[in-house]
């Protein structure tokens, strides 16, 4: 009896990770645009487009700490509220923060009522921004913030937050 011998191939290896990023779930043609300003084509170019700093929000610097030049987290209790008219005649608005160590302003150019109604209940706002010299104090220009609710205060982040190489339309979170 003759034995037949099989002959083995290799099996067809698809390589997924050289495939479209538009093959991923919430990439359209739209966003796949985006990313290709980035040079992102691929999957594995999408693995492989890494940070390029990071940022420390894990810990809140008391006021009287902040160093200019700088971006760090810190809180405070809204204790003054300004409003000011630049050249443009647009309104501006600058909030003062106090802690038990000091004091800083925060400075908005572009606000909306639901803003400002939250700010003249003088909560304790907990911000992260870059520090800067302003005029009279140490100033943060549109930080971001949340409101602390004494009720549930939320933990600072237990990680640092990678900041990414990005282009217009594509934020950081996405």
């Amino acid at each position: 009896v003759k034995k037949t011998r099989k002959i083995l191939t290799q099996p067809h290896i698809e390589q997924p990770l050289l495939g479209d990023v538009k093959l991923l779930t919430g990439v359209g043609i739209h966003l796949a645009d985006l990313l290709a300003n980035l040079q992102i084509y691929t999957i594995l170019d999408l693995l492989l487009h890494l940070p390029y700093k990071y940022q420390d929000r894990t810990r809140i610097t008391p006021i009287n700490y902040l160093q200019p030049s700088t971006h760090a987290v810190f809180e405070g209790k809204v204790v003054d509220i300004k409003f000011s008219f630049s050249r443009a005649k647009k309104r501006n608005l600058s909030l003062y923060l106090n802690d038990a160590t000091g004091m800083i302003e925060l400075k908005f150019f572009q606000f909306n009522a639901n803003q400002l109604a939250q700010f003249k209940t003088h909560p304790v706002l907990r911000c992260f921004g870059e520090i800067k010299y302003g005029q009279r104090s140490l100033q943060v220009i549109h930080p971001e913030y949340e409101i602390v609710n004494e009720q549930f205060i939320h933990p600072v982040e237990a990680n640092l937050r990678p900041i990414y190489p990005s282009t217009e339309g594509i934020s950081q979170r996405k």
